[in-house]
């Protein structure tokens, strides 16, 4: 039987089961606690991706870094929550959308962002001549980025 992390706060303990690559108890722990603040409906949303639940996180994503009926990116959004909606993206094999968001970043050089650009610099490497002729034209072939990385930033 799993122990519950020694720790003091619900996020706390979610973030230690999510470091312990126990994401479907910390999955349950969020839900059940009922709190839905931006840092624990992110380590909700990075649960979701780990367990492969990639549409469920793309919506979480969504929500916490596009405000109520935008169409941009709110200021206020940290740049984790951007680079998992990006990661998400990716993983659905959206790349207009990740692209573009990744594209709208201001820290090019924050760790999730780096690791990203990395990822997607890979991923047009192991596409043929023509594929990567299309990525210049912004016509992705819809094929998920492949990361090295377990997916989601807390």
């Amino acid at each position: 039987m799993a122990t519950t992390p020694k720790t003091n706060t619900m996020l706390e303990q979610a973030h230690d089961l999510i470091g312990d690559n126990r994401c479907r108890e910390a999955l349950d722990l969020i839900n059940r606690s009922g709190q839905h603040s931006a840092p624990m409906e992110n380590a909700r949303g990075v649960c979701m991706l780990r367990l492969g639940e990639i549409d469920k996180a793309s919506k979480v994503f969504r929500e916490l870094i596009f405000p109520t009926g935008a169409i941009c990116i709110s200021p206020n959004a940290p740049v984790t929550y951007q680079a998992n909606y990006i990661t998400a993206m990716f993983l659905a094999g959206n790349l207009v959308a990740g692209i573009g968001v990744l594209g709208q970043i201001r820290d090019r050089q924050h760790p999730a962002v780096l690791k990203l650009q990395v990822a997607l610099k890979t991923w047009k490497k192991g596409l043929g001549l023509f594929q990567r002729l299309a990525c210049l034209l912004s016509a992705y072939p819809h094929k998920p980025v492949t990361l090295d990385f377990p997916p989601g930033n807390l």
